[in-house]
């Protein structure tokens, strides 16, 4: 009984997160809410994806089947519609720190195979990369978007997330990164009734 004691407290700092799955995209009844998120990311972080060095990583294949530019911005678009399940469930989040966060987690990634020996190393070393390019696009961002990029890579970086804007970000990237691997007709495949 005492390890399961153990276990739960291990847990207990994301009780409070916002679990719920956001709404698919994808459907012409969706495409609204999908141009509004996309106008909310772009006016927050229009610096950065409006520079060359962001536009480059629209040439970088990342996690095999798509481009490092395209996951990020899904990446984004998965973190605001979890800042809007938070705001419906009456949960604060500071929403400009969770899309900054998005749009830069993996900036130290951009040039990966000429910066990094292995996967490994670039794992280990790219969300401290990437916190230090976020100040240079963004010099007002805030600790707590420099947290969330920091830890992104948790479990694989040894500090644990504790806020609500670092698991949204985690929660974010992990749902995007399942999506570039797994082709959605096997997600809808695994959901199909019958």
């Amino acid at each position: 009984m005492q390890s399961r004691k153990k276990f739960e407290g291990f847990f207990a700092p994301a009780q409070n997160i916002c679990y719920a799955e956001p709404e698919p995209v994808g459907k012409a009844e969706n495409m609204e809410i999908r141009d509004r998120i996309d106008a909310e990311i772009y006016k927050t972080g229009a610096a950065l994806i409006d520079s060359d060095f962001f536009q480059s990583s629209k040439n970088q294949i990342h996690h095999g089947r798509t481009t490092l530019y395209d996951h990020v911005i899904d990446v984004a678009r998965v973190a605001v519609r979890l800042c809007n399940e938070c705001s419906l469930r009456q949960k604060k989040v500071d929403r400009r720190s969770v899309i900054l966060a998005a749009l830069c987690h993996d900036l130290g990634m951009i040039g990966r195979d000429e910066k990094y020996a292995n996967n490994s190393e670039a794992c280990r070393i790219h969300p401290i990369e990437s916190a230090r390019l976020a100040k240079e696009y963004f010099p007002d961002i805030s600790e707590t978007a420099l947290s969330a990029i920091r830890k992104h890579m948790w479990p694989l970086v040894p500090t644990m997330p504790t806020t609500r804007e670092e698991w949204l970000v985690i929660r974010a990237d992990k749902k995007a990164s399942i999506d570039d691997y797994v082709p959605g007709c096997f997600i809808k495949a695994f959901y199909k009734k019958g």
